[in-house]
Parts: C-alpha cells; sequence; structure tokens
C-alpha cells in the first residue's frame, strides 16, 4: 500500500478510509513488501483443488463409519432372524417330544382296550366301544402323521392299526400295517403286521354284498400278506428259534383255517408247513396259543374238506 504524507510527514486518509490523494506529496511513495511466510505453515497449506491432511483423514474415517451404520441393521436383521429360527426349532423339538409322549398313551390304552394277542382284532361289539376304539385310533393316527418314521414302532403302527379297524375303518388300518417294514433283526414285527393285514383281507372277502372279483382279489391279497408273514423269518439270525417257530406255525394254522373254505389244497399245504416248522422245535407243540390255532383249523379242514 502506498502512504501520503501530509507536511507534518504524517500520512492521512480520506474521511471514507481511502488514502487522501488530493494533498501535496511530499514523501516517497512505496510499495508493500509481501509479508513474510512461514515454511511450515506454507507446507499445510493446500493446491487449489486439494484438502488439509487432517481433513482427508477425517474423510476417510467418515466413509467407514458410514458403511457400518449402514450394515448395522442388516447384521441386526440377520441376528433376529437366526434368534427366531432357533426359537422355532427348540419350539418344534418340544412339541415334538410332547407327541411322542402322547403316542405312547395312546398306544398303551389301545392294546389294554385289545387285549395281548397280537391278531385278535374284532369289529367292536357294541357302538360304545366302536367309537372309543375309532377315537383312540384317529388320535394315534394323527400323532402318527406328525411324528418322522423314525420315532414310530412298529407297535405304534399295529396297535393304531387295530383300533381303527375296530372302529370300522378298514382302509386306514390296511395303511398302518403295510406301513411296517421288514426288519431282518425284527422279523416278528413285520409278521405281526402282516398276519393282521391278512385277516382283515379273509374278513372283509365274507361280505355278502361283493362281487366274485372282488372276493377273489381280497382272498388273494390275504392270502400273499399270510405268505410274507411266513417268510419273514427266512432271512434272519436274530430271533430265538422257539419264537420263529411259533410265529411261522400260527401264521400257517391261521391261513389254512380262512383257505379251508376257499381251496381245500392250499389249506393242507398250510398244515404241512405249519407242521413242518413245529418239526424244529417239538417243545412248542405243547404251547397252548398252539394247541389252539391247531384245533380251529383241524375243524375247519374236518368241517370243509373232508373226503
Amino acid at each position: 500500500m502506498s502512504v501520503i504524507k501530509d507536511e507534518a510527514g504524517q500520512g492521512k486518509l480520506h474521511e471514507s478510509g481511502n488514502v487522501d490523494v488530493t494533498g501535496d506529496v511530499t514523501g516517497d511513495v512505496t510499495e508493500d513488501a509481501p509479508a513474510e511466510v512461514d515454511e511450515d505453515v506454507a507446507n499445510d497449506v493446500p493446491a487449489e483443488t486439494g484438502q488439509p491432511p487432517e481433513k482427508q483423514g477425517k474423510r476417510e474415517g467418515s466413509g467407514l463409519s458410514t458403511f457400518l451404520l449402514a450394515a448395522l441393521p442388516i447384521l441386526i436383521s440377520v441376528l433376529s432372524a437366526y434368534y427366531a429360527y432357533s426359537q422355532v426349532q427348540v419350539g418344534k423339538a418340544q412339541n415334538q417330544a410332547a407327541a411322542e409322549q402322547q403316542l405312547v398313551t395312546v398306544v398303551t390304552e389301545i392294546a389294554t382296550l385289545n387285549g395281548s394277542g397280537s391278531t385278535t382284532t374284532q369289529v367292536a361289539s357294541s357302538v360304545a366301544d366302536r367309537n372309543e376304539q375309532l377315537t383312540y385310533g384317529q388320535a394315534g393316527q394323527a400323532l402318527i402323521s406328525s411324528l418322522p418314521p423314525s420315532d414310530i414302532t412298529a407297535t405304534d403302527y399295529v396297535q393304531v392299526g387295530k383300533a381303527l379297524e375296530a372302529g370300522g375303518d378298514y382302509a386306514s388300518a390296511l395303511a398302518l400295517y403295510d406301513a411296517v417294514a421288514l426288519n431282518p433283526q425284527d422279523p416278528d414285527a413285520f409278521a405281526n403286521a402282516k398276519r393282521n393285514a391278512a385277516l382283515l383281507w379273509y374278513q372283509l372277502a365274507e361280505n355278502p354284498g361283493l362281487s366274485a372279483a372282488a372276493r377273489d382279489a381280497d382272498e388273494a391279497s390275504a392270502r400273499s400278506d399270510m405268505i410274507s408273514a411266513g417268510d419273514a423269518y427266512a432271512k434272519s439270525k436274530y430271533v430265538y428259534l422257539n419264537d420263529e417257530v411259533e410265529s411261522i406255525a400260527l401264521t400257517y394254522f391261521e391261513d389254512a383255517g380262512y383257505q379251508a373254505t376257499i381251496n381245500c389244497a392250499t389249506a393242507r399245504g398250510d398244515m404241512r408247513a405249519a407242521d413242518s416248522a413245529l418239526s424244529h422245535d417239538i417243545g412248542m407243540t405243547q404251547n397252548a396259543q398252539i394247541k389252539d390255532f391247531t384245533g380251529i383249523a383241524n375243524a375247519q379242514l374236518d368241517a370243509r374238506c373232508a373226503g
């Protein structure tokens, strides 16, 4: 800046704040020297398009914070979903355990109603008994449907099937009998289910309203299930001989009793098969149940296949 000195050697300014250039110029006019700039300060001054280093660092940190803030809701959502899923799984496990216990209770009640015999199911003798069996059977069927197959035993299938059969729901009973798979380690369970199915087919074939073709079909199904029951032990090495002999003998004695009214040659073949099984364990001929079934089968043959 240039300064104009007055006569007294003092610079004066115009009232407006500008230098008064109307006065006498008695001094030399000099240019303002540039102020000295500290080197460290100069280094901190950015280029026209740059930012101070500390501000650049702040921007970088601000970007990370923005990312974390954006990701936080997603993380919370994932954790909430996992927690909800885990709660659902806990609930399912609790419900499954409760269903398993309920099925045990239902099967126990059915076994009490029907007695301990494996193939003695009959249609309930009264409407009240029929309804009670059907109620238990339907409850058991619903529980079986809600559980994984691995949690259901052959006894569950057979006992619930027997209740449904006694209650008059034959189709559902047959479906449960057929659901029992052959297990070489437990052929008794499979044989028991097949015998129950066979006896039900024989009973259905006795319906006088059936056509000849329908009757033949039911009898063929019964015979097939009986053979499957007898063959259940063919490849098994996991049962005691007396259990095997008893089951096979009972199977063929039962079949002989029905076949005596259908085909005498088949009935006689059943009797020979039963006697052959008993020959492996003579002591089983004194078994009370074996004696009963032998007597029934012989009586049927004497009455229908004599001569």
